[in-house]
């Protein structure tokens, strides 16, 4: 049956020009309204007061082709506005100000990049990048003087010269090209938009700000280990715990700028995909085949180019093993870990976060614990992994929504797991989004034997980091 929407509550227009009624007190900013996102890895910086209540902000596009942001109100990161999904266009409803749980992934999203076509050269030149009124006079040409499927047969036989065209929204764009964001505000309506600024020439592009980057594996917990940079690659020196360890690559430590393979455990011939939400490559990951002690230099690189006219982002991965520790090794060494993590729907069950180990274990037994904010979907689930390892991924056998409830735990590989299989907390009655619950987790002998979950008020100690999954 579906719900209906009480009359009262239904939101006939996103944003009225003309405006109507007026933001409560509480949506209303005292000192203005501030912009944070993946360029300035999610500083916030205060929005011109352009009149008329518009806010503006202008941003250059980075390597990645594509920027995503929030905006806080008086600079305060717990008072945020933002779209209702993830990967947001422009124009959609304004939602908050809420609190850093509840819009987490919830970002606008600047998208530079377009789909390329092979289409004929005649019609490349009379369209302009990004402006999608004029696509049409290309793919009118394909389809009179063209086969579209076959568009290579079709050059072959001296038809037409085919270049390839990158088709998109308005806002197609190139590294280094600027772009307006404004928050329009009309009585209690409110809507984000943004426009690319047109430049004088090719020429014109702003610098472009390189991102930082860092390893993440098995060996470290999942926690960044920062690469260092030498001439056009990043280096990082790490030694194996076990025999055999993987990893993936982290830009400016953000986890919605995962860098991996397509596949897990692959090696350095692996085409590498991102970077994108680490809940895009769950599992995937390169495998270092070595043995415990064993000191390996990973070498990332990364560069763009344009050929015939298409812009290319060049990513690639290689490791050699060193005949001895360096001293970047010894720094990097972490402290010895704990045998169980957590992954989470907030991640998309991606990232591996340790618990906090409890006042009272004896040798036999150990109680781990975290927190967490029950998120903006009202229901959160879990799962645990043995040793960091993605083969082993501890669930129940079916879903568990009670707190103690007994049932029996499996150990599957990643790639075997379901997300459906989880302990979830937030089906209860009195539950809502932003409730904070701790969770215990009693090991016996490398075997979960427990879990059980209580709603807490003050949490004592630092959350877990959360990623929406949306």
């Amino acid at each position: 049956k579906i719900p209906v929407v009480p009359e009262a509550k239904r939101e006939y227009f996103k944003f009225w020009p003309g405006g109507g009624g007026e933001l409560e007190e509480e949506q209303q900013p005292l000192r203005g309204y501030y912009i944070a996102g993946t360029w300035s890895r999610w500083r916030a910086v205060k929005m011109e007061n352009e009149g008329e209540d518009n806010y503006g902000y202008t941003i250059t596009l980075g390597e990645n082709r594509w920027e995503e942001f929030q905006i806080f109100l008086d600079g305060d990161s717990q008072r945020r506005l933002h779209p209702g999904q993830s990967h947001s266009a422009k124009a959609l409803a304004v939602l908050g100000p809420d609190p850093e749980v509840l819009s987490k992934g919830l970002n606008w999203r600047v998208e530079g990049r377009g789909r390329w076509f092979e289409v004929p050269a005649e019609a490349v030149e009379e369209v302009s990048l990004g402006q999608p009124e004029k696509v049409s006079k290309a793919i009118q040409a394909l389809s009179q003087g063209l086969s579209a499927d076959k568009p290579q047969e079709a050059l072959a036989n001296g038809k037409a010269e085919l270049r390839p065209l990158e088709v998109g929204s308005s806002d197609v764009g190139l590294p280094g090209e600027r772009y307006r964001i404004r928050l329009r505000i009309a009585g209690r309506y409110r809507t984000v938009l943004w426009e690319k600024l047109a430049q004088e020439d090719d020429n014109a592009l702003m610098p472009v700000s390189e991102g930082e980057y860092a390893i993440v594996g098995s060996w470290n917990s999942w926690s960044p280990q920062a690469m260092s940079r030498e001439g056009d690659a990043w280096h990082c020196d790490v030694k194996l715990i076990a025999s055999g360890e993987e990893f993936q690559i982290l830009r400016n430590d953000d986890w919605s700028q995962v860098i991996a393979p397509a596949r897990r455990k692959a090696d350095a011939s692996e085409v590498l995909s991102g970077p994108d939400h680490c809940r895009f490559f769950r599992g995937q990951t390169w495998y270092l085949a070595g043995q415990p002690n064993e000191v390996f230099r990973i070498t990332f690189k990364r560069w763009s180019s344009t050929e015939g006219g298409k812009v290319e982002d060049h990513k690639s991965v290689s490791w050699e093993r060193l005949s001895a520790p360096s001293s970047q090794v010894q720094r990097c060494l972490q402290p010895p870990r704990p045998q169980l993590s957590v992954i989470g729907s907030w991640s998309g069950f991606a990232r591996m976060q340790q618990m906090t180990p409890s006042a009272g274990a004896s040798m036999k037994e150990s109680i781990l614990s975290f927190n967490m904010h029950v998120g903006s979907d009202g229901v959160d689930g879990f799962q645990f992994v043995q040793d960091f390892n993605w083969d082993q991924v501890c669930h129940p056998d079916r879903p568990v929504t009670s707190s103690g409830s007994t049932c029996r735990v499996v150990t599957s590989p990643v790639q075997a797991t379901s997300s459906d299989l989880v302990w979830a907390i937030g089906l209860g009655p009195d539950i809502v989004p932003g409730d904070i619950f701790q969770v215990e987790v009693v090991v016996m002998e490398e075997v979960i034997v427990k879990v059980t979950w209580k709603q807490v008020q003050d949490p004592g100690r630092p959350r877990l980091q959360l990623l929406s999954c949306d």
